[in-house]
């Protein structure tokens, strides 16, 4: 194991030489909710796919010293993500992304107050990310506990959390409070929904929305395969 590690360390070592000798650099930034969207889902392929060679060539440019001294006069993002805090989701790796192609806010069950919301419209209006994605993922330890949790209970900082997943969870427990693991991915799915509208709501972002400069959307992350699914 040791030895293989090493072996993928030296490769890479001397592939993040050649390219940069050669020049090579990444695409050019997408521009329009279409194109961040097809950026995301082919970084998400090779993430999943599990072909590490293919996934280190594309990271080896995008952590090279090249590459940091070009984005150290600005930043200019290709996608928000709005994500959970949970250790397993981690957007730089799950859609194959370096440093400067993503504005990430993430928080415990991805929910939106007023600070996430001016992050996102920080985002979508001042840095010019075309495309907005909320991210949900499978078996999420805040949705977890607002399903499972009183609302008379909720108190405190990890209550307001609790609270604004709850709507979501009564949503879902209508028809699925036999099944509990269906109650509360149905639930994550719900809540993920509901911030979007949230996100649309904001008076800026809905406007760049209408005029076709963003698009918001909102997928699950499948902590199994690795996919990034729709919904």
């Amino acid at each position: 194991m040791c030895f293989a590690l090493s072996k993928a360390l030296s490769i890479l070592e001397k592939y993040l030489q050649t390219s940069v000798k050669k020049g090579e650099h990444l695409p050019d930034r997408p521009t329009t909710p279409d194109q961040a969207w097809k950026a995301l889902m082919d970084g998400n392929s090779r993430f999943a796919s599990g072909n590490m060679w293919g996934y280190l060539q594309h990271i080896a440019i995008e952590i090279s010293p090249k590459h940091r001294q070009e984005i150290y006069g600005g930043q200019h993002p290709f996608a928000s993500i709005l994500t959970c805090s949970d250790s397993r989701v981690s957007p730089e790796l799950i859609f194959d992304q370096g440093l400067g192609d993503l504005f990430v806010v993430r928080n415990a069950g991805n929910v939106v107050d007023s600070i996430v919301l001016g992050s996102l419209e920080y985002g979508a209006i001042h840095l010019k990310t075309p495309l907005i994605v909320v991210m949900a993922h499978q078996k999420c330890g805040a949705v977890t506990a607002a399903c499972n949790t009183k609302e008379e209970d909720m108190t405190g900082p990890l209550g307001s959390v609790l609270r604004t997943i709850a709507p979501s969870a009564r949503e879902a427990k209508s028809g699925h409070d036999q099944d509990p693991d269906a109650y509360i991915e149905l639930a994550a799915k719900l809540n993920a929904q509901n911030m979007m509208s949230q996100i649309l709501q904001n008076e800026k972002i809905a406007a760049a929305a209408k005029e076709g400069r963003v698009q918001v959307v909102c997928v699950r992350y499948n902590l199994a395969t690795g996919l990034v699914e729709n919904l």
